[in-house]
Protein backbone atom coordinates (compact mmCIF):
# COMPACT_ATOMS: atom_id res chain seq x y z
CA UNK A 1 0.00 0.00 0.00
CA UNK A 2 1.43 3.40 -0.96
CA UNK A 3 1.88 6.14 1.64
CA UNK A 4 -0.76 8.82 2.13
CA UNK A 5 -1.65 10.46 -1.17
CA UNK A 6 -2.67 14.00 -0.45
CA UNK A 7 -0.40 16.06 -2.61
CA UNK A 8 0.48 19.71 -2.92
CA UNK A 9 -2.66 21.52 -1.74
CA UNK A 10 -2.74 20.27 1.85
CA UNK A 11 -1.15 21.37 5.08
CA UNK A 12 -0.61 19.33 8.14
CA UNK A 13 -2.12 19.27 12.02
CA UNK A 14 1.05 19.85 13.80
CA UNK A 15 1.53 22.07 10.86
CA UNK A 16 -1.45 19.70 10.90
CA UNK A 17 -0.04 16.29 9.86
CA UNK A 18 3.55 15.74 8.76
CA UNK A 19 3.95 15.61 5.00
CA UNK A 20 7.15 13.60 5.10
CA UNK A 21 7.06 10.88 2.50
CA UNK A 22 3.71 11.85 1.06
CA UNK A 23 2.76 9.94 -2.06
CA UNK A 24 2.74 12.00 -5.23
CA UNK A 25 1.32 10.97 -8.56
CA UNK A 26 3.87 10.55 -11.35
CA UNK A 27 4.49 13.76 -13.26
CA UNK A 28 2.27 12.86 -16.23
CA UNK A 29 -0.60 12.02 -13.89
CA UNK A 30 0.02 15.14 -11.81
CA UNK A 31 -0.30 17.18 -15.02
CA UNK A 32 -3.58 15.44 -15.88
CA UNK A 33 -4.92 16.08 -12.37
CA UNK A 34 -4.08 19.78 -12.60
CA UNK A 35 -5.57 20.12 -16.06
CA UNK A 36 -8.88 18.66 -14.87
CA UNK A 37 -8.85 20.56 -11.58
CA UNK A 38 -8.84 23.83 -13.51
CA UNK A 39 -11.48 22.88 -16.06
CA UNK A 40 -14.75 24.75 -15.64
CA UNK A 41 -16.94 21.78 -14.88
CA UNK A 42 -20.39 22.72 -13.49
CA UNK A 43 -19.41 23.04 -9.85
CA UNK A 44 -19.02 25.55 -7.02
CA UNK A 45 -16.05 23.59 -5.64
CA UNK A 46 -12.79 25.53 -5.70
CA UNK A 47 -9.94 24.41 -7.96
CA UNK A 48 -7.78 23.29 -5.02
CA UNK A 49 -10.63 21.11 -3.73
CA UNK A 50 -11.11 19.64 -7.19
CA UNK A 51 -7.40 18.84 -7.23
CA UNK A 52 -7.61 17.20 -3.81
CA UNK A 53 -10.63 15.20 -4.98
CA UNK A 54 -8.57 13.80 -7.86
CA UNK A 55 -5.44 13.29 -5.74
CA UNK A 56 -7.41 10.97 -3.48
CA UNK A 57 -9.03 9.18 -6.42
CA UNK A 58 -5.56 8.46 -7.81
CA UNK A 59 -4.39 7.25 -4.40
CA UNK A 60 -7.11 4.65 -3.94
CA UNK A 61 -7.01 3.47 -7.55
CA UNK A 62 -3.21 3.31 -7.77
CA UNK A 63 -3.15 1.34 -4.50
CA UNK A 64 -6.03 -0.84 -5.69
CA UNK A 65 -7.97 -0.23 -2.49
CA UNK A 66 -11.08 -2.39 -2.82
CA UNK A 67 -14.48 -0.78 -3.22
CA UNK A 68 -16.50 1.75 -5.14
CA UNK A 69 -16.43 5.54 -5.01
CA UNK A 70 -19.36 7.22 -3.27
CA UNK A 71 -20.29 10.89 -3.39
CA UNK A 72 -22.96 12.20 -1.02
CA UNK A 73 -24.00 15.57 -2.38
CA UNK A 74 -23.72 15.30 -6.15
CA UNK A 75 -25.27 18.73 -6.87
CA UNK A 76 -24.82 19.69 -10.57
CA UNK A 77 -22.33 16.89 -11.21
CA UNK A 78 -19.02 18.76 -11.36
CA UNK A 79 -17.05 16.51 -9.03
CA UNK A 80 -18.95 13.46 -10.26
CA UNK A 81 -17.58 14.31 -13.70
CA UNK A 82 -14.05 14.36 -12.24
CA UNK A 83 -14.55 11.05 -10.44
CA UNK A 84 -15.96 9.40 -13.56
CA UNK A 85 -12.97 10.66 -15.55
CA UNK A 86 -10.68 9.24 -12.85
CA UNK A 87 -12.37 5.84 -13.05
CA UNK A 88 -12.10 5.81 -16.83
CA UNK A 89 -8.39 6.71 -16.66
CA UNK A 90 -7.15 4.70 -13.67
CA UNK A 91 -9.64 1.83 -13.50
CA UNK A 92 -10.28 1.40 -17.21
CA UNK A 93 -10.39 -2.38 -17.09
CA UNK A 94 -12.10 -2.57 -13.74
CA UNK A 95 -15.66 -2.62 -12.55
CA UNK A 96 -15.74 0.00 -9.81
CA UNK A 97 -18.84 2.15 -9.63
CA UNK A 98 -19.51 5.74 -8.73
CA UNK A 99 -22.54 6.09 -6.47
CA UNK A 100 -23.86 9.67 -6.66
CA UNK A 101 -26.33 10.49 -3.88
CA UNK A 102 -28.44 13.63 -3.74
CA UNK A 103 -31.99 14.63 -2.82
CA UNK A 104 -32.14 16.90 -5.89
CA UNK A 105 -34.45 18.94 -3.66
CA UNK A 106 -31.80 20.92 -1.80
CA UNK A 107 -30.62 20.59 1.78
CA UNK A 108 -32.73 19.47 4.73
CA UNK A 109 -33.65 22.14 7.26
CA UNK A 110 -30.81 23.12 9.62
CA UNK A 111 -31.17 22.04 13.26
CA UNK A 112 -29.70 23.29 16.53
CA UNK A 113 -26.56 21.25 15.74
CA UNK A 114 -25.92 23.62 12.85
CA UNK A 115 -25.88 26.72 15.04
CA UNK A 116 -22.95 28.27 16.88
CA UNK A 117 -21.51 31.55 18.01
CA UNK A 118 -19.66 32.00 14.72
CA UNK A 119 -21.89 29.69 12.76
CA UNK A 120 -21.83 29.47 9.02
CA UNK A 121 -25.15 27.66 8.60
CA UNK A 122 -26.42 25.82 5.53
CA UNK A 123 -29.87 26.79 4.32
CA UNK A 124 -32.98 24.68 3.71
CA UNK A 125 -33.68 24.05 0.01
CA UNK A 126 -30.29 25.50 -0.95
CA UNK A 127 -28.43 23.65 -3.71
CA UNK A 128 -31.35 22.03 -5.51
CA UNK A 129 -30.63 21.34 -9.18
CA UNK A 130 -32.69 18.63 -10.80
CA UNK A 131 -31.55 15.09 -11.46
CA UNK A 132 -32.03 15.88 -15.14
CA UNK A 133 -29.51 18.73 -14.86
CA UNK A 134 -27.05 16.40 -13.16
CA UNK A 135 -27.36 13.75 -15.87
CA UNK A 136 -27.23 16.26 -18.73
CA UNK A 137 -24.05 17.81 -17.33
CA UNK A 138 -22.34 14.43 -17.15
CA UNK A 139 -23.41 13.68 -20.72
CA UNK A 140 -22.12 17.04 -21.94
CA UNK A 141 -18.70 16.26 -20.43
CA UNK A 142 -18.78 12.68 -21.79
CA UNK A 143 -18.73 11.29 -18.27
CA UNK A 144 -22.16 9.69 -17.95
CA UNK A 145 -21.15 6.04 -18.37
CA UNK A 146 -24.34 4.26 -17.23
CA UNK A 147 -22.46 1.01 -16.61
CA UNK A 148 -20.30 2.82 -14.02
CA UNK A 149 -22.76 5.30 -12.51
CA UNK A 150 -25.46 4.66 -9.93
CA UNK A 151 -27.69 7.55 -8.81
CA UNK A 152 -29.27 7.47 -5.36
CA UNK A 153 -32.07 10.02 -5.34
CA UNK A 154 -33.61 11.05 -2.03
CA UNK A 155 -32.73 12.13 1.50
CA UNK A 156 -29.60 10.42 2.77
CA UNK A 157 -31.40 9.10 5.86
CA UNK A 158 -33.73 7.18 3.54
CA UNK A 159 -31.52 6.08 0.65
CA UNK A 160 -28.08 5.36 2.11
CA UNK A 161 -28.93 2.72 4.75
CA UNK A 162 -30.45 0.42 2.11
CA UNK A 163 -28.23 1.27 -0.86
CA UNK A 164 -26.77 -1.94 -2.35
CA UNK A 165 -23.18 -0.78 -1.86
CA UNK A 166 -20.83 -3.55 -0.76
CA UNK A 167 -17.50 -1.82 -0.19
CA UNK A 168 -16.10 1.71 -0.50
CA UNK A 169 -12.60 2.85 -1.40
CA UNK A 170 -13.40 6.57 -1.49
CA UNK A 171 -16.19 8.29 0.42
CA UNK A 172 -16.61 11.93 -0.58
CA UNK A 173 -18.98 13.97 1.59
CA UNK A 174 -20.20 17.29 0.22
CA UNK A 175 -23.14 18.70 2.16
CA UNK A 176 -23.28 21.65 4.56
CA UNK A 177 -25.75 20.30 7.13
CA UNK A 178 -25.04 18.33 10.33
CA UNK A 179 -27.73 15.74 9.54
CA UNK A 180 -26.46 15.14 6.00
CA UNK A 181 -22.89 14.54 7.14
CA UNK A 182 -23.91 12.36 10.09
CA UNK A 183 -26.42 10.34 8.05
CA UNK A 184 -23.71 9.66 5.46
CA UNK A 185 -21.16 8.47 8.00
CA UNK A 186 -23.58 6.34 10.00
CA UNK A 187 -24.80 4.55 6.88
CA UNK A 188 -21.52 4.18 5.01
CA UNK A 189 -18.38 4.49 7.13
CA UNK A 190 -18.30 0.81 8.11
CA UNK A 191 -18.11 -0.03 4.40
CA UNK A 192 -14.93 2.02 3.83
CA UNK A 193 -11.99 -0.33 3.25
CA UNK A 194 -8.82 -0.11 5.29
CA UNK A 195 -6.58 2.10 3.18
CA UNK A 196 -9.57 3.97 1.78
CA UNK A 197 -10.21 7.68 2.17
CA UNK A 198 -12.94 9.87 3.57
CA UNK A 199 -13.01 13.41 2.19
CA UNK A 200 -15.23 16.12 3.71
CA UNK A 201 -15.67 19.12 1.47
CA UNK A 202 -17.46 21.48 3.89
CA UNK A 203 -15.56 20.79 7.12
CA UNK A 204 -13.93 24.20 7.26
CA UNK A 205 -16.93 26.09 5.90
CA UNK A 206 -19.95 24.96 7.92
CA UNK A 207 -20.17 24.47 11.67
CA UNK A 208 -22.79 21.72 11.46
CA UNK A 209 -20.72 19.65 9.07
CA UNK A 210 -17.60 20.04 11.21
CA UNK A 211 -19.53 19.15 14.37
CA UNK A 212 -20.89 15.96 12.77
CA UNK A 213 -17.43 14.84 11.67
CA UNK A 214 -15.82 15.57 15.04
CA UNK A 215 -18.61 13.84 16.96
CA UNK A 216 -18.61 10.75 14.74
CA UNK A 217 -14.84 10.38 14.94
CA UNK A 218 -14.91 10.76 18.74
CA UNK A 219 -17.80 8.32 19.19
CA UNK A 220 -16.09 5.66 17.08
CA UNK A 221 -12.56 6.18 18.37
CA UNK A 222 -11.24 7.28 14.99
CA UNK A 223 -7.76 8.71 15.49
CA UNK A 224 -6.53 8.66 11.90
CA UNK A 225 -5.07 12.16 11.42
CA UNK A 226 -7.00 14.77 9.50
CA UNK A 227 -5.21 16.31 6.55
CA UNK A 228 -6.39 19.85 5.93
CA UNK A 229 -6.73 21.62 2.59
CA UNK A 230 -6.29 25.38 2.60
CA UNK A 231 -7.20 28.10 0.14
CA UNK A 232 -3.98 29.56 -1.30
CA UNK A 233 -5.34 33.09 -1.44
CA UNK A 234 -6.27 33.49 2.25
CA UNK A 235 -5.11 30.34 4.08
CA UNK A 236 -8.62 29.42 5.19
CA UNK A 237 -9.45 25.74 5.60
CA UNK A 238 -12.21 24.34 3.39
CA UNK A 239 -11.87 20.56 3.28
CA UNK A 240 -10.31 17.71 5.26
CA UNK A 241 -9.62 14.07 4.58
CA UNK A 242 -8.35 11.05 6.42
CA UNK A 243 -7.15 7.60 5.47
CA UNK A 244 -8.81 4.73 7.30
CA UNK A 245 -6.20 2.54 8.96
CA UNK A 246 -8.34 0.10 10.95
Amino acid sequence: MAPSALACFTKSAEEVVSHKGLFEAPSHERLWIQQWAFKKVPSIVSDVRKSMTLDIAYAVLADNVPGDCVETGAYTGGTSILLMKALHRWDAGGSRLLWAADSFEGLPAPTEQDSGADSHVGSKNKLSPSEETFINNLKEWEAHGPTRLRILRGWFSETLPTAPIEQISYLRLDRDIYASAMDSLRALYHMVSVGGYVYVDDYGSFDGCRRAIDEFRAEHGITDPLVYQYLPEDGNNEAVAWRKTK
